[in-house]
């Protein structure tokens, strides 16, 4: 992982080959979505994009490996009915080419943080696609608890089937555990309760 630096709280966008922004709250640096995705590709930590209503950004939040902590109260009531961009990095503790390195899809942790806040479109974003997460009009089909009990049961489904196919010969051991996979196959199962898709990353030979 990058050194972690004293990056002052300016307003210029992240550069993640400078050196890793400290973990908290930054200014907003005037992205807008489309350019706050691919700000963040590359990010090897988790980062938030956090946009009002009417698409204005509202702030910006460093994380760490795992999540992203403490977000303030008002910026959370700032994106009522906005959109949270936020990166997925890759498993660091397996190699580059290791099917478990590959980030994936949205957490459980990730649809409750939606509901919660009221948030009409959450992205989340890795080295391979951009996931979106869309309300429908007719609202949440799920509460908190039914999200976490459903997420829960999927994934422990999904992970069976993916280590018999394993035993099969199927796909390959490292297939099998990889976290990346274990969400992209839940959130497709998921995906009925809500619109959901998403997008191959774009092509581009500057890649890290």
């Amino acid at each position: 992982m990058s050194e972690v630096r004293r990056f002052r709280r300016g307003a210029r966008p992240f550069d993640f080959t400078a050196g890793l922004p400290r973990p908290g709250r930054y200014p907003p640096d005037e992205l807008d979505v489309p350019a706050a995705i691919e700000a963040i590709r590359f990010a090897p930590v988790e980062v938030g994009y956090g946009f009002n209503a009417v698409g204005r950004q509202v702030f910006r939040q460093v994380g760490d490996q795992n999540e992203i902590r403490r977000i303030i109260t008002s910026d959370l009531l700032a994106i009522e009915g906005g959109t949270f961009v936020h990166a997925h990095p890759p498993y660091t503790q397996f190699p580059v080419g290791d099917p478990r390195h590959r980030s994936g899809s949205f957490s459980a942790r990730d649809l409750v943080f939606m509901y919660e806040n009221r948030v009409s479109v959450m992205i989340a974003v890795t080295r391979e696609r951009t996931y979106h997460l869309r309300q429908r009009p007719e609202g949440f089909f799920l509460d908190p608890g039914q999200m976490r009990n459903a997420y829960a049961e999927i994934v422990a489904e999904e992970e069976a089937s993916l280590r018999e196919q394993a035993v099969g010969g199927i796909i390959s051991v490292e297939e099998a555990q990889s976290y990346g996979r274990h969400a992209d196959n839940t959130m497709a199962r998921l995906s009925l309760f809500f619109d959901y898709w998403w997008e191959e990353a774009p092509k581009d030979a500057s890649r890290p």
